[in-house]
């Protein structure tokens, strides 16, 4: 992943550390929104893939906070549909583990992805 988000490449532990700095919620939102537009989608489901994996496995406040900002991330009307599905797409192409939703199996970013799913 590149830092400015884009400048250099950094990993899960950069991007929480960033989203870490930043102390109100609705910037590290925003700023998420901004950096997966502007990321490289592979890229970006590898580490929200990671976070969401040490999310599951620790209970370290930091990675709470940063899966807390993915989440309203994911759900703001700010990330365009081009990027949700740029992101869906890459995790599928990676075949990142997937959960049952009703009858549908679906990659677990999935939910992350998408505004809602019924």
């Amino acid at each position: 992943m590149s830092s400015t988000w884009h400048t250099i490449r950094v990993g899960p532990e950069h991007i929480i550390a960033r989203l870490k700095a930043l102390r109100d919620p609705r910037i590290r939102v925003r700023t998420l929104v901004q950096a997966l537009s502007d990321g490289d989608p592979t890229e970006w489901v590898q580490i929200l893939a990671t976070i969401m994996t040490r999310a599951h496995i620790t209970d370290h406040p930091d990675v709470s906070e940063v899966l807390e900002a993915i989440t309203h991330a994911a759900a703001d009307p700010a990330l365009p549909y081009a990027t949700r599905q740029q992101l869906y797409e890459a995790a599928m192409w990676q075949q990142l583990p997937v959960i049952e939703k009703g009858t549908l199996l679906v990659p677990v970013l999935y939910f992350f992805l998408r505004v809602s799913i019924h």
